[in-house]
């Protein structure tokens, strides 16, 4: 039964402005995130509020309305790229995350086939969307069931998006741990992972791989040996020019897509197993120190000796790395490296150590 304050607060929103609605809807969705009080405005009241036919109310309970019921309903309501679908697609709201987004299309095998024609608005709201089903995301990295159709093609757009989706990088954010939640979470990182080991080792699939393995949080039960999958996505070393050109980014602080793939791979050989440092920081691949690099806990001896070998590339590695930041020792040899790495550039340039000033306030704070 529905009690008195649902009512009243149903009287009040259906005698608002639309843009008092819309502002209200969106502070609703805010505020939720911060203090997860009971939601007075139930399934009824947004029904409510579509019988009103509003655009701008309609387009705020497609983004910010959590019944099922209704945002599925605006959205089959409207054509193709519509802001209202597009709307629908991006809610990060909407209960029901377990089967978020199939009840939009009805099924999965409809789903499955907006697929191959989705506008391309449509396919980065919603891959760019954190509210995405763990199970949903498992299943398509990984081909299994209804998405064994998928062309390829397909897949690799998928990842593309998936590059801009926070949830891609999150890690598990959970109070309390839940086993079996933790389990389908990880699900989709190792999914991820495992296209290193299923997709052909194309050009194009490193160029989106390598970005996605950049943050992608280190978990892979399947994966055993992620050193064992480098060789596969190595430029054939007969190709002088490709690796001619490698050495020519290398030299400017960047690395070819293919090698950001084996750094990658590497990134998870030592998070499963932090004893490799020692032996990737002397290996010959350069990718696979810039592993060590980014995500290691090295020392500020041990990141002196990386820079009078690897030159400027040291810096652009290992200024992200958060573990390099918790020591004053290797804070100032990243400041050190940072100012002889400006030294060196034409015109007297700071970029660097402007760069070490802006990630320091960020990791500092």
């Amino acid at each position: 039964m529905r009690n008195y304050k649902t009512l009243v607060q149903e009287a009040e929103l259906m005698a608002m402005s639309p843009e008092a609605v819309m502002l209200f809807l969106k502070a609703r969705a805010t505020s939720s995130k911060d203090k997860p009080v009971p939601d007075i405005v139930d399934e009824e009241t947004e029904q409510a509020l579509q019988s009103r036919k509003h655009p701008l109310i309609d387009l705020g309970l497609a983004q910010y309305g959590r019944h099922v019921s209704v945002v599925a309903a605006l959205f089959s309501s409207v054509p193709t790229k519509h802001p209202i679908r597009l709307a629908a697609l991006s809610n990060k709201n909407i209960e029901g995350k377990a089967s978020f987004p199939i009840h939009l299309f009805g099924d999965e095998q409809k789903l499955c086939q907006w697929l191959d024609v989705a506008s391309e608005e449509e396919f980065e709201a919603l891959f760019e969307n954190p509210n995405l089903s763990n199970a949903l995301l498992a299943d398509l990295l990984t081909r299994r069931g209804t998405w064994s159709s998928v062309k390829d093609d397909t897949l690799r757009k998928i990842v593309q998006a998936l590059l801009k989706n926070e949830r891609m990088h999150a890690g598990y954010q959970k109070k309390f741990y839940d086993q079996w939640k933790y389990f389908n979470y990880t699900a989709v990182s190792d999914a991820a992972w495992l296209l290193a080991q299923t997709v052909e080792p194309t050009e194009r699939w490193a160029s989106v791989l390598g970005w996605l393995y950049e943050k992608l949080e280190s978990e892979a039960p399947s994966i055993k040996k992620p050193l064992s999958l480098v060789a596969r996505w190595r430029i054939d070393t007969k190709d002088k020019n490709a690796l001619g050109m490698e050495k020519e980014l290398n030299a400017d602080g960047n690395l070819s897509h293919r090698q950001r793939m084996c750094k990658g791979l590497g990134r998870l050989a030592l998070a499963q197993n932090n004893k490799l440092l020692p032996t990737l920081l002397k290996d010959k691949d350069i990718a696979l120190r810039c592993a060590v690099y980014s995500s290691g806990r090295m020392t500020a001896v041990q990141l002196k000796a990386a820079f009078k070998r690897d030159g400027v590339l040291v810096f652009d590695e290992a200024i992200v790395n958060s573990h390099l930041w918790q020591s004053e020792n290797t804070r100032a040899a990243l400041l050190q490296i940072a100012e002889v790495c400006d030294k060196k550039e034409k015109g007297g340039f700071s970029a660097r150590r402007e760069r070490y000033n802006s990630v320091k306030r960020e990791m500092m704070e």
